[in-house]
């Protein structure tokens, strides 16, 4: 399976598959821990096989967090 050809995934990504502690099933849900970019993979098995990237949890949680964080940053400082 050529999962680095998806958006988030690499060659030189580094995937835990002692005791399946890299990878995590759940009915029709795929969860693939990152080792090398602290990221969890989110992706969706269709009935056709193909999979769908859903969301990557790292650095920020939620879609917003990076937007929320770089307004934050770019506020002035009020003593």
């Amino acid at each position: 399976m050529e999962l680095y050809l998806t958006k988030g995934f690499s060659r030189n990504d580094y995937i835990n598959l002692a005791h399946s502690m890299g990878v995590f099933l759940f009915d029709d849900l795929l969860a693939i821990v990152s080792l090398r970019y602290q990221r969890i993979h989110i992706l969706q098995i269709r009935d056709s096989g193909s999979l769908v990237d859903l969301r990557a949890i790292g650095e920020f949680c939620r879609e917003d967090d990076e937007l929320f964080l770089n307004s934050s940053a770019q506020a002035p400082f009020k003593c």
